[in-house]
């Protein structure tokens, strides 16, 4: 399932797969992988801004959409899952993390500047960067970092740490005392570089004030955790349809019981993986500690599960995955990098389970009441599943036994599904399970 819900995300998505097609198709892609390595800007990027795709979640205020983040990461998710080339994530990245500073005026050039069509990349806080307080009140910063899509960046956000707190500048990508130096990326389809700063100077003016690094890395990992959802998404389809199609010993691969497991298993990797970068996007209006489970969960969930997808997917193709000509191996090298920018994961990770530890993941669902009949039906339904218990495998929640039983009968271990599997309900309705489930408890 897509990280579309509602009827505007659908088109939206409708609309950044038909973009695709027309502008960014992967047979065109293939021939200028090496323009796209050398950070030349992308022969789409005129019309995606006409279109307003890149700025769909800045204020109409600053010239853009007066959208959400969640806006952007449906397009994040669908431009993943056709493999659109060049700098978008990175720039609506850095774009989103200007948006989320507070009224500054570093912010309110950065928005116009992304909204005209500037690309950008986002260089978080980090050991390897250094702020030296300067004469006038500013900071000078001396240190390098190794940044996706830094060639073709030209406006950076660079985290840096001073007086103990971590601070983020808004600067332009040719500044005085920055370098940018090209290297080789693992995605071809995308170009990465060496951020050196050797006396980068940070004005009061440069500084992006009230933006919180907590914040800063949430919205990494929920448009990181859209990408991996929607490359999770494109080895699911591939792989299945391929395994309808290919033949061996005279019946499809698809009706072995081994290839079947292999494409269900990638499945429910794909939606968990849909459902965590979904619930950080939820986060980003919640407080530092929900963001920071949400963070951790789109990380372990989506982010990292995504090279596995495509190699998973990879063995179903069999042969023809480790080929040049197939696609799959420009997915896996784009699921590599996303790894990568979130590295080292051990710290996030660590941070997100001592968190875990005292607090749960709270997620509070909106919604008009348009049928109280249906939500008091589902009430009623988790309140008689509460009693029962599961007596199989130590009684946990996934173990066979009486509630898990009640719930597959009951239609509501696949609600979405058609009956007599599940309900088929409209999309508000799917929706009533999980905000009564708390009251049913």
């Amino acid at each position: 399932m897509a990280l579309a819900l509602t009827e505007e995300h659908t088109d939206l998505c409708a609309a950044a797969s038909d973009f695709a097609s027309r502008f960014a198709d992967i047979s065109a892609t293939r021939e200028q992988l090496p323009a796209y390595g050398a950070g030349g800007r992308a022969p789409y990027w005129d019309e995606l801004v006409k279109n307003g795709l890149h700025a769909l979640h800045i204020s109409e205020e600053h010239g853009g959409q007066g959208g959400a983040v969640a806006d952007t990461a449906i397009v994040v998710e669908e431009f993943a899952r056709r493999l659109v080339p060049g700098p978008y994530l990175s720039t609506v990245l850095a774009s989103a993390a200007v948006a989320a500073a507070g009224d500054c005026k570093a912010g309110a050039r950065g928005l116009a500047g992304f909204a005209e069509g500037a690309q950008g990349a986002l260089v978080l806080p980090s050991a390897a960067i250094n702020a030296v307080p300067a004469a006038d009140g500013g900071w000078v910063l001396q240190g390098s970092a190794h940044v996706l899509s830094l060639l073709s960046a030209e406006l950076l956000v660079i985290g840096f740490t001073a007086d103990g707190a971590a601070r983020f500048a808004l600067l332009d990508a040719g500044s005085s005392g920055i370098t940018r130096t090209a290297a080789a990326c693992t995605d071809l389809t995308r170009d990465a570089g060496t951020l050196e700063l050797s006396g980068a100077a940070v004005g009061s003016e440069a500084i992006l004030e009230d933006l919180d690094a907590v914040h800063v890395e949430a919205l990494q990992a929920a448009l990181l955790g859209a990408e991996a959802a929607g490359i999770m998404r494109w080895a699911v389809e591939a792989s299945t349809e391929y395994a309808r199609m290919r033949e061996q010993f005279g019946a499809p691969i698809g009706s072995f019981q081994a290839v079947k497991h292999k494409c269900a298993n990638l499945l429910i990797s794909a939606e968990l993986a849909t459902a965590a970068a979904w619930s950080a996007l939820v986060s980003l209006d919640q407080d530092r500690n929900q963001q920071k489970l949400a963070a951790g969960a789109a990380i372990s969930a989506a982010i990292v599960p995504s090279v596995e997808a495509v190699t998973e997917a990879v063995t179903i193709f069999g042969g023809i995955g480790f080929t040049w000509e197939h696609d799959a191996h420009l997915f896996w090298r784009r699921a590599m990098t996303l790894g990568a920018q979130t590295a080292p994961l051990g710290g996030r990770l660590t941070d997100a389970g001592r968190t875990a530890l005292e607090l749960d993941r709270r997620i509070d669902i909106e919604l008009p009441d348009e049928d109280p009949a249906f939500r008091a039906r589902i009430g009623r339904l988790l309140d008689t599943a509460q009693t029962l218990v599961n007596e199989h495998d130590g009684g946990r929640w996934y173990s066979r036994g009486s509630q898990r039983s009640f719930l597959a009968e009951a239609g509501l271990a696949a609600p979405h599904w058609p009956a007599p599997t599940g309900w088929a309900p409209p999309p508000p309705n799917r929706w009533s399970s999980p905000r009564n489930t708390p009251a049913a408890g």
